[in-house]
C-alpha cells in the first residue's frame, strides 16, 4: 500500500466489473455471431475472454471466466446444431486454456506479491 492508500502492484479487476464486462463481452460476441449467420462462427473467440481476465484479475476470477465461457461454449454450440463431439472438443480447448491462463495469473500474483516492496518497477522486478 502507498501512502495515500492506494495498492502498489498496479490496477486490479472488481468483481461487479469482472461480471459486467465479461457478461458483456459474452453479449456483444454473441449478437455478432448470430448476425453473420452460419459462414462465420465468433462465439469460439470467447477463448480469449479467461486470459484478458488473468491478466487484470485474481486466480479465482480467471476460473470463474474460465467455467463461464465453457457453459456458454456447450449452450451455444448445441443451440446452432453442431454435433455433440464437436462441442465437447472445443469445450476441452476451452478448459485446457481456461487452465493455462488461470497458472498464468497465479504466477503473475504470486510475481506482484513478491515485488510488492520492491523499490524498483514492477516490471523490472526480477521476483
Amino acid at each position: 500500500m502507498t501512502d495515500d492508500g492506494r495498492r502498489r502492484d498496479g490496477p486490479r479487476l472488481s468483481t461487479p466489473v469482472m461480471l459486467l464486462g465479461g457478461i458483456l463481452v459474452t453479449v456483444v460476441v454473441l449478437s455478432l455471431d448470430l448476425a453473420t449467420g452460419t459462414a462465420v462462427r465468433l462465439f469460439p473467440l470467447l477463448i480469449f475472454l479467461p486470459a484478458i481476465v488473468s491478466a487484470l484479475g485474481e486466480v479465482w476470477q480467471t476460473v470463474l471466466a474460465s467455467v463461464w465461457v465453457i457453459l456458454v461454449e456447450i449452450v451455444i454450440g448445441l443451440y446452432v446444431g453442431a454435433q455433440t463431439d464437436d462441442v465437447l472438443l472445443a469445450a476441452g480447448f476451452m478448459a485446457v486454456f481456461g487452465t493455462l491462463s488461470a497458472l498464468g495469473c497465479r504466477y503473475g500474483c504470486g510475481a506482484r506479491r513478491r515485488c510488492t516492496g520492491c523499490a524498483r518497477p514492477r516490471r523490472r522486478c526480477s521476483g
